[in-house]
């Protein structure tokens, strides 16, 4: 599965009030990828999921290692 398909299951699946999801609980998803793939089309999702209250702490793992954290700024791609 490809990143940009993984983060669409966040808000489609896993953070859904069907799936145990609570309007009092913050959504936080950890999320780890080798940055291989459509980053642009990663990051539209992303910014889907945040739009629905979704937000994350992510770690690229390649040629080096970048953290990115989007709890409060617009999710950007490392480089």
């Amino acid at each position: 599965m490809h990143l940009s398909e993984s983060i669409k299951l966040l808000y489609t699946d896993m953070f859904t009030t069907d799936n145990g999801d609570r309007e009092d609980a913050v959504n936080v998803a950890i999320v780890v990828t080798d940055r291989e793939g459509n980053l642009q089309t990663a990051v539209e999702q992303a910014n889907v999921a945040r739009e629905k209250d979704i937000h994350f702490v992510g770690v690229a793992v390649g040629n080096l290692v970048c953290i990115m954290y989007s709890f409060t700024i617009p999710l950007q791609v490392c480089n």
